[in-house]
C-alpha cells in the first residue's frame, strides 16, 4: 500500500505494504485459507486504510476484509451477493463508501464496450444499483435502480451526499460500419437517491463526447474529466475539462491531448494535472514521456530512465504529485523493482525490489 489513494487493482495476489518509500516491504495478506478464499482486488484509500475483496474458487464473490492499521490486522465481513462483483468501490473516510451492483441477463465483457466490439441494446434490461455503507463495509443498503443511460463506467463520491458517475452507450445501427459510442456525466447531492445530468462546452462544436474518462476530484471545488471524441478507434481526441466551483460549471484546458494506441494514462492525484505520465507503446520501459500543459499546449519530452533493465516492463504507476512518483518494474523472473523520481520524470531512483 502506498500514501495515495489508488484505483482498484484485481487478481490472485498477496498484499504487500511498504512504509519507506518502496526501500523494503513487508506480506501483510490476511488469513484467507480459512474460508478457502483468493484475494480478488483491493482497494487502497490511505496509508493504513484498505479494503480487499474475496473470492472462492469460481464465480463468488465471498467477503470484503477491511484494515484500519496498515494490514497488521483485518476485520471479515460477508458479501451479501455473492454472484455479482463489488465494482467501482470509493470510500470517503474508513466507514463511508459505495460500490455500483450490476444485475443483467446477459454476459458482457467491459473490455468490449470501450473498443466498440459491444453494441448496448442487451443494456435495455440492465439495472444498475449503488450499494452505500456507513460502517466500512459490514452492512450495505441498496439504492436503485439508477436512472443512468448506458453503463456506469466510474462512480466517485466527494462526501457522504455529493457524488458522480459517468457512462457510455454503445448503438449500432443497421449497415453502420461502426457503432456509436455517447458518454454521459451525472452528478448527485443527496447521496445517490437522484441524479442529474451535467453538460461540458464541448471542445469540438456539434459533436458529442463518445465518453468521459478518468473523472477525478482533489476537494469539493476542484476536479477535472477527460472527453474523447471522434469514430470508434479512428483518430481519436481526447480534451481536458476542469472545474473550480464543484462542477457547476466546465471549462477546456489546452487543445487535443497527445493519445497513441495501448497508451495508458496516469494522472498525478493530489494537484490540478500539469504532467501527464505514459508508457511507451509497446510498454517497455526504455523511456517515459511526459505532457506538460504550457500556455495552453501539451508539450511532450521524452527522458530516459538510469540504467534501463532489457526487457523489463511496466507493472505499475502512482503519482503523489506533479514532480514525485514512482513506477513498478518486471525484471523477468527476479522480480520487480521501485523507481522513485522528484522531478516529474526527468531522473528516476531504484528504491527498491519486490521479489
Amino acid at each position: 500500500m502506498m500514501d495515495n489513494q489508488l484505483p482498484t487493482k484485481e487478481g490472485y495476489a498477496p498484499v504487500w505494504h511498504t512504509t519507506d518509500g518502496g526501500k523494503h516491504w513487508q506480506q501483510v495478506t490476511p488469513n484467507l485459507t480459512l474460508h478457502k478464499e483468493f484475494s480478488w482486488s483491493l482497494y487502497v484509500r490511505d496509508k493504513v486504510t484498505a479494503w480487499l475483496i474475496t473470492r472462492y474458487d469460481g464465480e463468488r464473490y465471498a467477503a470484503l476484509y477491511q484494515t484500519l492499521d496498515g494490514g497488521k490486522t483485518w476485520q471479515r465481513f460477508e458479501w451479501p451477493y455473492a454472484s455479482e462483483a463489488p465494482d467501482y468501490m470509493t470510500f470517503t473516510d474508513q466507514n463511508h463508501g459505495w460500490s455500483l451492483l450490476v444485475t443483467s441477463p446477459f454476459v458482457i465483457n467491459l473490455e468490449d464496450v470501450r473498443t466498440g466490439n459491444y453494441v448496448s441494446e442487451a443494456d435495455k434490461e440492465l439495472q444498475q444499483f449503488l450499494l452505500h455503507t456507513r460502517d466500512g463495509g459490514k452492512s450495505w443498503q441498496k439504492i436503485g435502480p439508477l436512472p443512468i443511460a448506458g453503463r456506469i463506467e466510474q462512480v466517485q463520491f466527494l462526501d457522504e451526499q455529493t457524488g458522480w458517475i459517468t457512462s457510455e452507450t454503445v448503438t449500432q445501427e443497421k449497415g453502420a460500419p461502426l457503432p456509436e459510442h455517447t458518454g454521459y456525466l451525472y452528478m448527485t447531492h443527496d447521496g445517490g437517491r437522484s441524479w442529474q445530468r451535467q453538460s461540458l462546452d464541448t471542445a469540438l462544436a456539434g459533436i458529442k463526447a463518445n465518453a468521459y474518462l478518468d473523472l477525478t476530484f482533489f476537494n469539493k471545488r476542484e476536479g477535472y474529466v477527460y472527453a474523447e471524441y471522434g469514430l470508434s478507434g479512428v483518430n481519436l481526441q481526447y480534451y481536458l475539462y476542469v472545474t473550480h466551483d464543484g462542477g457547476r460549471s466546465w471549462q477546456q484546458s489546452g487543445n487535443a491531448l497527445p493519445w497513441g494506441q495501448d497508451m495508458g494514462i496516469i494522472i498525478p492525484p493530489l494537484e490540478m494535472p500539469k504532467q501527464q505520465v505514459l508508457p511507451d507503446g509497446q510498454h517497455i520501459v526504455e523511456a517515459i514521456n511526459t505532457f506538460s500543459l504550457i500556455n495552453g499546449r501539451w508539450q511532450q519530452t521524452t527522458f530516459q530512465r538510469h540504467n534501463p533493465t532489457a526487457n523489463g516492463s511496466i507493472r505499475g504507476f502512482s503519482f503523489l504529485s506533479t514532480q514525485r512518483g514512482f513506477v513498478m518494474i518486471q525484471v523477468g523472473q527476479r522480480g520487480r523493482e521501485f523507481y522513485h523520481t522528484i522531478d516529474g520524470g526527468k531522473t528516476w531512483q531504484k528504491v527498491g525490489l519486490l521479489s
